[in-house]
């Protein structure tokens, strides 16, 4: 800077140039936080009063994890195993009540099965049914429902590496055959051996992992339509015949609300309500009442198909005395159909081993986190009380098969000791740590059985 005569003036202590403040009101502060203080009050007490009113509705307290698993379980296809039977998925089978139909496009379905589809006899299986004996393979056949059918996806190659490790089996190679099938029961795995072999078919090992569908299916799916407890689950709905036009608009109306409720669990699931208190006791009521609504649809198809059932639907049925009866027969059957099983393999050189599958209802089980248990349990299952009524007959008569011979393992408490989640729904399904679990079971059984590996080539020739 310089004066009017042109010379250097220097400013000492210069200070930059700050122009003035706008000082904020306190009250203006004060009407800003106001309302949002307002605001966070309310949520707070939202979310407090939806807890409380989350306790009510479910009988529960509140858990993040328990509200989710639940969310969870309405929003995964029905049946989250993945094997479920579904309009089109299956066909009428002469002998076997029904299988999947091998040209089905289905994506859910196929979603599961993979690389190893649909064979050409209607089972989610890659390796022949109908296949001789071979030095160098040691051939598994799985018998039982989607338990088994999943297990023999899931937890076959983990079967197989154990069974392949024994130096019993020196250089031979394991095939596992998948005959399980969603929704089988006694007779119908001794009926699919019978089939198998009959065309053929020739196995080493036969592996069959049953139980919940005899005593928790027949009561529900059945039994009260007045269908006998020995034919195919839901028998007056697959049998031939055209039903009813009531009965057709019921089941429309009943998939309908399944994937209406199933669209709106998986919206919440996307959305950050999910993490809402409010929102979640919300959906929870609405879902029960959805619910409820598909139990008034359920029971008016069954009184529908009452009323439309002929012999070839009702088959030689007559009703029970009472549930103790009823429970009786059903265990029966199984062992009967076991220990018909087992003679059939003795007589084709065959090694049957015969399992006891677990379930979440199964009291004390299984350790369960909060999460788990609302993924998996439902204190209002129809299944449930077949579970309560049948599993200790069931264990009762294993006992019985095995002082006959009949290679049989309890697996009802093969979860005992492991805290993590293995169920995958309300049913019975595990997802793949259980399979792994079940695989190593299996394993064990048979690794420990003195005569399992070369059983086949032993008997095998003197059998035909």
């Amino acid at each position: 800077m310089r004066n009017a005569r042109g010379a250097r003036l220097t400013v000492r202590n210069a200070r930059p140039y700050d122009p003035p403040r706008a000082i904020v009101p306190a009250a203006m502060i004060r009407r800003t936080l106001f309302p949002l203080i307002v605001i966070f009050v309310l949520i707070a007490a939202s979310e407090l009063m939806s807890a409380l009113a989350y306790r009510t509705i479910t009988a529960q307290t509140f858990s993040y994890e328990g509200a989710h698993g639940t969310l969870a379980s309405a929003a995964a296809p029905a049946q989250t195993g993945g094997i479920a039977r579904t309009e089109g998925q299956i066909v009428l089978h002469p002998y076997l009540g029904y299988v999947f139909n091998p040209t089905i496009t289905d994506p859910q379905l196929l979603s599961v099965v993979g690389e190893r589809g649909i064979s050409r006899f209607g089972f989610a299986n890659r390796a022949p049914m109908v296949a001789p004996r071979s030095p160098d393979t040691l051939r598994v056949a799985i018998f039982g429902g989607s338990v088994a059918a999943l297990f023999g996806l899931r937890g076959a190659e983990q079967l197989a590496a154990r069974l392949e490790s024994s130096p019993r089996l020196g250089s031979r190679r394991v095939e596992i055959v998948n005959l399980g099938m969603a929704g089988y029961k006694q007779p119908q795995m001794l009926m699919t051996l019978a089939y198998a072999l009959s065309l053929g078919a020739e196995f080493d090992v036969a592996i069959n992992i049953d139980g919940y569908n005899e005593v928790a299916l027949p009561p529900v799916d059945n039994v009260r339509l007045g269908v006998m407890a020995a034919y195919p689950r839901e028998w007056a709905n697959l049998a031939p015949g055209a039903p009813s036009l009531q009965r057709q608009v019921l089941v429309g109306r009943i998939a309908a609300l399944r994937e209406d409720r199933r669209a709106r669990a998986q919206w919440l699931q996307a959305s950050p309500l999910h993490y809402s208190v409010t929102a979640l006791t919300v959906w929870t009521a609405l879902d029960l009442r959805r619910q409820a609504q598909l139990g008034a649809l359920q029971s008016a198809l069954s009184e529908a198909a009452r009323e439309d059932r002929a012999y070839q639907t009702r088959g030689a049925f007559e009703p029970f005395e009472d549930d103790e009866a009823m429970y009786d027969e059903l265990t029966e059957i199984w062992q009967r159909s076991s220990a018909a099983m087992d003679a059939l393999c003795r007589r084709h050189g065959i090694a049957y081993f015969h399992f006891l599958q677990p379930n979440q209802y199964v009291e004390g089980s299984k350790p369960m986190s909060p999460e788990e248990r609302a993924l998996s349990r439902r204190a209002d299952h129809p299944y449930a009380a077949g579970v309560r009524e049948g599993y200790p007959r069931l264990a009762r008569a294993g006992e019985g098969l095995r002082r006959e011979g009949v290679r049989f393992v309890d697996l009802r408490f093969v979860f005992a000791d492991e805290p993590r989640a293995v169920y995958e729904d309300d049913c019975c399904h595990v997802g793949e740590l259980g399979n792994q679990i079940l695989a190593d079971a299996v394993a064990d059984a048979i690794l420990a059985s003195p005569d399992w590996a070369g059983i086949g080539e032993a008997n095998g020739r003197a059998g035909r």
